[in-house]
């Protein structure tokens, strides 16, 4: 399938030495800072060949970018197309460039063979629903005032060590882990990956102190954080507390270590703008009022391969289903499926291409929002975006589909 370039655009896979221009390009494009030792760093991870470029003549224009990784899904870790760095200049707006990248990207998935599914954190929400990427998990960020009270029974502090930065990765990896492969939606880490959360350099502080890392002694769970001392007129300390990541095993943990965040001298907030919408901390204190919860969009699921995606997922309801499916963007995915869930314990599928009439129809964005588990078919069908032709099948289809746990990505790629 041939993408027409645009008008006056060449779009191509960059070359090595082309890498730090098209980060150049991104900083523009959300309004940063650009400085080419931290566009070094930001780049590791990415490859020239995954990478593609727009070009107006010799000046790059825009870019798109893939990382490579396996995320979780219902029943445990797949390869998925992690698409980032996607920018166009604010000169070459409005001409086609970024719908032609985003078409070529996953045609070059499809015609490739490669990852079934793409997922992309999302600079504006209104932008990637148009190539067919569904919201398939949110965040909830918290701003929690450090004078809250515990219900009975939330446990001390206790049990706890600090990691120096040297030491934290050999720490705090095996805790990461052991729930990575049952939380849908986190994702697996490499020597990058890992190098990339631990930078401590002076830029990333943002004003803050230096990266702190505390640990479970049991093993069962950590915190990285960072504090920014503060005081006010009246010399009352101020302070504030700034999650980086915070992963837990299990309610203990997760009690242990928000109490101790919230308990650390001289610090009247905590802010976590990153939790899982399930994240327990609700339920640990007495007077919720002091919680301040916003809740946002995160990752953005794409499938790129109808067949090979619903495969590579178990469910939670045995049944059989007719779905029809509709793709603009990727039309060989446009088509109806059986999707026939056989009884055993991983809830694997068949999933194969049929004449027989549809249950439901729904487009490829119904089918990425739901494909994690978090958010519910029956609420897209609500809305309108979701036919049921079969009496009763949105309810089948959405028990098939629901995850034991709330989808959740620790981090923004």
């Amino acid at each position: 399938m041939t993408i027409p370039d645009p008008a006056g655009i060449t779009i191509r896979a960059a070359t090595a030495d082309e890498m730090l221009a098209l980060l150049a390009v991104n900083a523009r494009a959300f309004g940063d800072d650009y400085h080419p030792e931290r566009a070094a760093k930001a780049l590791l991870g990415m490859t020239p060949e995954r990478t593609l470029a727009g070009f107006d003549g010799a000046t790059v224009t825009a870019a798109a970018g893939i990382y490579t990784f396996d995320m979780t899904v219902p029943g445990g870790p797949i390869p998925v197309a992690g698409v980032t760095w996607v920018g166009v200049l604010p000169t070459h707006r409005r001409r086609g460039i970024l719908s032609a990248m985003m078409q070529r990207q996953l045609t070059g998935l499809h015609e490739a063979g490669g990852e079934p599914v793409a997922a992309l954190w999302a600079s504006e929400p209104s932008i990637y629903r148009r190539f067919g990427y569904g919201m398939a998990s949110r965040r909830l960020g918290l701003k929690l005032d450090a004078r809250l009270r515990y219900v009975d029974g939330v446990p001390a502090a206790t049990g706890l060590r600090f990691v120096e930065l040297a030491a934290m990765r050999a720490a705090i990896e095996p805790v990461y882990e052991s729930i990575r492969t049952h939380r849908p939606g986190m994702l697996s880490r490499t020597d990058v990956t890992w190098d990339k959360l631990l930078d401590d350099a002076e830029y990333r502080r943002e004003g803050a102190g230096m990266l702190n890392c505390v640990t479970l002694e049991n093993g069962k769970g950590y915190v990285l954080y960072r504090t920014k001392g503060d005081f006010s007129a009246e010399w009352i300390p101020a302070g504030k507390t700034l999650v980086t990541e915070f992963i837990a095993a299990d309610a203990a943990a997760h009690a242990t270590l928000w109490r101790f965040l919230l308990d650390i001298d001289l610090m009247t907030t905590v802010e976590a703008w990153n939790c899982s919408v399930d994240d327990p901390v609700q339920h640990f204190v007495a007077d919720g009022r002091r919680i301040r919860p916003v809740l946002t969009d995160a990752l953005w699921v794409r499938i790129v391969d109808v067949e090979r995606a619903l495969t590579a997922r178990s469910y939670t309801q045995v049944d059989s289903l007719v779905i029809e499916v509709t793709d603009t963007t990727c039309p060989w995915n446009t088509g109806r499926y059986e999707l026939d869930v056989a009884g055993t314990d991983t809830g694997s599928a068949t999933v194969r291409r049929t004449d027989r009439a549809a249950d439901i129809t729904m487009s490829a964005v119904e089918l990425g929002a739901i494909y994690l588990g978090g958010t519910r078919l029956r609420g897209l069908a609500a809305a309108g975006f979701v036919d049921e032709h079969t009496a009763g099948a949105v309810a089948r289809a959405d028990r098939m589909f629901a995850g034991d746990v709330e989808p959740w990505c620790p981090e923004v790629f």
